[in-house]
């Protein structure tokens, strides 16, 4: 999902349009299937919502790009990480 993102932002878009054309679609359940998927089981939640936050994909988006390397962005990324409060 980040992946996408980042290559919407790479094709023109800002990140913000990007990442609201991605939650938009999601809702909307309009992405293609192997991203509506991983949308699916990113949000998985015992709420049933459709879709995905803005604030929750631009958390992910910055969470991804601060990473030092793939491990820690596998760490930062995983199910069930929750991140220390400041």
């Amino acid at each position: 999902i980040v992946d996408q993102v980042l290559r919407l932002e790479r094709d023109g878009l800002s990140r913000i349009k990007a990442i609201n054309f991605i939650c938009d679609r999601s809702r909307k359940k309009e992405l293609p299937n192997h991203l509506q998927s991983a949308v699916d089981i990113a949000n998985a939640r015992k709420v049933n919502r459709v879709g995905i936050g803005s604030r929750t994909l631009n958390g992910w988006v910055v969470d991804y790009l601060r990473a030092a390397d793939g491990a820690e962005r596998l760490a930062l990324l995983a199910p069930g990480y929750h991140r220390p409060k400041p």
